[in-house]
């Protein structure tokens, strides 16, 4: 009894130790892309030793649509260009910054700065809105998780990474195949870029 009890003093401490030193950075939804904020919508990201966590409560979407939520993650946003982390160093763009498209219909990713960047694009949630337009995602990242990766380390340093919180439309729900629409980029959609009808339709951003 008294192993079991030592036990579960150590794990509650370790427990509330991690939540003491978790960094709570707050923001609101944004719209894309226009920009604008998202009435009633909040997204807090955790800082914590080992990895990050979030929490997304968002309105203004189409009622019954199937959603995804996304982690793109700049570990080193030093070396983002023009020290703005952004499309262009996920993806290649042409002068106007319009990502260019091959032959075969894909967008190329840009691999000189996924590796001095350290980006990494991860699924974190997937839902179905209600009828209010409404879905509340909740993820967390573990250090070097790579689980739900689409390329990239995952997290490396959550005290300093840029991390960017994407949610996905990916039209409305067919329950023939909502598991594929709620846990893939693309579920539900067309093969070649930009995919419709996904489309990234709100993005919530922490910089350090």
């Amino acid at each position: 009894m008294k192993t079991a009890f030592a036990l579960l003093s150590t794990l509650v401490f370790f427990a509330f130790g991690a939540i003491a030193q978790a960094e709570t950075q707050n923001t609101t939804m944004v719209s894309l892309p226009n920009l604008g904020s998202v009435d009633a919508s909040e997204a807090s990201l955790d800082r914590l030793d080992y990895g990050l966590a979030t929490r997304v409560t968002t309105t203004d979407l189409i009622p019954n649509n199937a959603y995804t939520l996304w982690w793109t993650v700049y570990n080193y946003p030093e070396n983002c260009t023009d020290g703005a982390c952004g499309t262009d160093d996920v993806l290649l763009t042409d002068a106007n910054g319009a990502v260019i498209i091959t032959d075969d219909g894909l967008p190329p990713v840009n691999l000189a700065q996924w590796e001095a960047v350290g980006i990494s694009v991860l699924r974190a949630d997937g839902m179905v809105a209600d009828q209010s337009g409404s879905i509340v995602f909740n993820a967390h990242l573990p250090i070097g998780d790579v689980s739900e990766a689409m390329g990239g380390p995952g997290i490396v340093l959550p005290g300093t990474a840029e991390i960017h919180l994407v949610v996905r439309d990916h039209g409305p729900a067919d329950p023939a195949i909502l598991n594929e629409m709620l846990n893939t980029m693309n579920g539900g959609c067309e093969a070649d870029f930009p995919n419709p009808p996904c489309i990234d339709v709100q993005v919530a951003v922490f910089q350090r």
